[in-house]
């Protein structure tokens, strides 16, 4: 698994703050035992715990709770499988569209097949929190997006 962080440019550009392959041997991935027996999309997300810290000052993890007062807009920034899986497509709404349902995250903004693992962000005075991990679109069979919730990993 080759890990990248950074940012991608207006100008079309990627900047790289680290980048780093690691073996599998090396990597701790957990699923939740609930989504591996019953499919439950309120557990549909896995958390790849590196061997080491890969940085701390671009993305910080934050409860949407605690910042959704402090920030305007919330995006979620993925590779849709409708746009080729190969352009960065960042999609946003206001948080007062969004709703904290405790594991998970619920919003309408597009998604589409391969957002999944794309952050929930937001950028609040000169920091960026991440606070969800997208997991599905049609929530439930209903007509709202799902991420689960930064609290399951703090």
């Amino acid at each position: 698994m080759t890990i990248y962080a950074g940012r991608h440019n207006e100008n079309g550009t990627n900047t790289w703050l680290f980048t780093k392959t690691y073996k599998r041997k090396e990597l701790k991935i957990l699923v939740p035992k609930r989504f591996q027996k019953k499919s439950d999309p309120d557990y549909d997300y896995a958390y790849v715990a590196l061997p080491e810290n890969v940085t701390a000052d671009f993305f910080q993890l934050s409860q949407f709770e605690k910042i959704k007062d402090h920030t305007d807009s919330i995006f979620i920034s993925g590779y849709p499988g409708d746009k080729g899986n190969k352009e960065l497509w960042k999609k946003g709404d206001i948080p007062v569209n969004m709703a904290d349902k405790g594991l998970v995250l619920l919003y309408s903004m597009y998604t589409y097949v391969a957002d999944s693992g794309a952050p929930l962000w937001c950028k609040t005075e000169d920091a960026y929190f991440i606070t969800g991990v997208h997991g599905t679109g049609y929530y439930h069979n209903g007509s709202c997006n799902a991420a689960a919730n930064s609290r399951i990993l703090e």
